[in-house]
């Protein structure tokens, strides 16, 4: 299976850790698990977009897309702690079930697992250090922009994306309230980007980076962390 989790595992030691495991498919918006749950599994992006959320409707806070080869809060379920957030799909989805106590007794097995999974949570540290200086040192708009910015540069469209969820989700993402996305969006095409239905188009990049400040997205070297998190 040629999931990042596994790299340079041999055959033998991805049996040992799969045999228990299982692939589920699941449609949009499928709660995966809730804040408090205790996890039973180490859960495994495949295919499809998830979102980690707090709180409940109406007062909802997205905080973190996943896209395909991302692990679902490893240390939860590899040191058995309650998960601190909610999980579910946005889209149609395959994720990949592992046992929890299957994975955790492979880490004490399996050296090449545990560098993995080191590397996964190393990955998923920075993720939430650049989400804390997003929240510290940019506005909304500029967060929107330099969220937006990371879509364009994961594109194969020249300085065009498509976005990958709701608006409201987006809205949720960059922590902005969903009423005020239209005056944003606004703010954005003032500096060169428009968002046009579900294009995400760049008209002025030196003005939108501009706009963005310092470092809008992270450095595509840091998917050698296994972390592809939006």
């Amino acid at each position: 299976m040629a999931q990042p989790l596994f790299l340079d595992m041999n055959e033998k030691q991805v049996a040992r850790v799969l045999q228990f495991g299982t692939i589920q498919s699941y449609p949009r918006e499928t709660i995966l698990f809730k804040e408090g749950d205790r996890p039973d599994f180490l859960h495994l992006l495949i295919g499809g977009i998830a979102e980690l959320y707090k709180g409940e409707s109406p007062h909802e806070c997205g905080l973190v897309l996943l896209t395909q080869g991302d692990v679902f809060m490893p240390a939860a379920s590899l040191f058995d702690e309650p998960y601190l957030n909610s999980a579910r799909t946005l889209t149609s989805a395959t994720v990949l079930l592992l046992r929890a106590d299957v994975a955790r007794q492979e880490l004490t097995r399996c050296h090449q697992f545990a560098i993995n999974v080191s590397r996964v949570l190393a990955g998923q540290f920075r993720m939430a250090t650049r989400q804390i200086i997003d929240l510290k040192c940019r506005s909304a708009p500029q967060r929107l922009a330099a969220f937006l910015l990371r879509l364009i540069e994961e594109s194969d469209i020249p300085e065009a994306a498509v976005l990958p969820v709701s608006k409201r989700h987006l809205a949720s993402r960059v922590g902005i309230a969903p009423e005020t996305l239209s005056r944003t969006f606004q703010i954005l095409a003032d500096n060169g980007l428009f968002v046009r239905g579900t294009k995400v188009l760049v008209r002025d990049r030196e003005k939108i980076d501009e706009f963005c400040g310092p470092e809008p997205y992270p450095d595509p070297a840091e998917t050698k962390l296994q972390v592809y998190a939006l």
